[in-house]
């Protein structure tokens, strides 16, 4: 007699190693999604310390900016003092730097003019408290330029006066402060509008350098590729060494908004290097789910095999030889099964009998 429990067995044994090989491979998956996920955690964490240090650069500039807006205020109400001095401006008709009097015909010259030289140590401190300012200009409504300087370099003196006559038309808006992604590369610009008694009189400019802005950030995180950006999305100045990617779609960009100004900053990372954090580790999680399941499943199918399917060998070869005329079966019974055995051979002995 055949018996089905062996093939049974065969069966569970094929069905079980399938699901040991699927439930490792399941296991596995989920460990490389969680690390992908937590290496995707991890970099908006990076990418929230980054936006803390620059605001934490930033916010000492904008309170540079506010106090040396209010002390101009301040500096336009005290009243004008007679004097045979001039101030040297630059002349935004005609580039050229040109000496003012600081008391003449105009009342509300001699009060700007007379203001600016008040303000001179903001103009030679700017640089030195403000690492990241490399320079403060001062642009009047009357038609000048200042920052201290008795010569404007005439690569700077063109250079302004054409960004002035670029955003002239957005500045006559503004009554608040106004940043602006692009002066000169790798160079943005922050304008802070001066009025007084509802008038405006002119604006501070100070030129930002992004890379330096940049710098300690990048030095912190040199694994993470930062970028700057404007309210529109566009790339602030050249930004150090951050390029913009030629495919977008090989790239994952996480953006936060930053506090002290209207710019964000992301980070972008390849999708290659982001799906592959988790590869290294996947194959050791398959192979340790697999050795743990496939162990578990042999000792399953060793005890199936020696407490069922080697039991119910014994009792078809007990049942065979009663069948051929052998008086007693087999001898060793398995443990547990006498009580089987015995109704077998006591059913074999009645129907025995009957026949007799």
């Amino acid at each position: 007699m055949k018996n089905p429990v062996y093939t049974e067995y065969k069966r569970s044994s094929l069905l079980g190693g399938l699901l040991v090989l699927a439930l490792s491979l399941l296991g596995a998956t989920g460990h490389y999604l969680l690390t992908i996920d937590s290496k995707v955690v991890h970099s908006k964490s990076l990418l929230d310390n980054a936006v803390q240090q620059l605001d934490s650069t930033l916010l000492p500039l904008m309170g540079f900016a506010e106090a040396l807006r209010r002390n101009a205020q301040i500096k336009l109400q005290l009243p004008a003092i007679k004097s045979d001095d001039s101030l040297p401006v630059l002349s935004v008709t005609t580039s050229d730097t040109e000496q003012l009097p600081l008391y003449g015909e105009n009342a509300a010259l001699n009060l700007e003019l007379q203001m600016l030289l008040r303000l001179q140590p903001y103009f030679e401190l700017a640089g030195e408290t403000q690492p990241v300012v490399k320079g403060l200009y001062y642009f009047s409504e009357q038609g000048f330029a200042y920052n201290g300087a008795s010569k404007w370099p005439d690569y700077l003196a063109e250079q302004l006066l054409k960004w002035r006559q670029d955003t002239a038309q957005t500045l006559s808006f503004e009554r608040d402060l106004v940043f602006y992604s692009h002066f000169s590369p790798q160079q943005a610009a922050m304008m802070v509008p001066l009025s007084y008694q509802d008038k405006k009189l002119g604006s501070f400019l100070y030129i930002v350098a992004t890379d330096s802005l940049l710098a300690p950030v990048h030095s912190q995180y040199p694994q993470l590729d930062f970028m700057l950006l404007d309210q529109s999305g566009e790339l602030v100045g050249g930004a150090g060494n951050i390029k913009r990617p030629q495919r977008a779609d090989e790239h994952m960009l996480q953006v936060q908004r930053l506090s002290s100004t209207p710019w964000s900053l992301a980070v972008l990372e390849f999708k290659t290097n982001v799906f592959a954090a988790g590869l290294q580790t996947f194959f050791w999680h398959w192979l340790g789910y697999l050795l743990l399941l496939g162990a578990l499943l042999v000792a399953l199918q060793l005890r199936y095999k020696k407490r069922t399917l080697s039991a119910v060998g014994r009792l078809i070869v007990h049942i065979d030889r009663l069948a051929a005329g052998q008086p007693h079966g087999v001898r060793h019974i398995p443990q547990g099964w006498a009580e089987v055995f015995d109704k077998v051979y006591q059913l074999h002995d009645s129907k025995k009998s009957d026949s007799e």
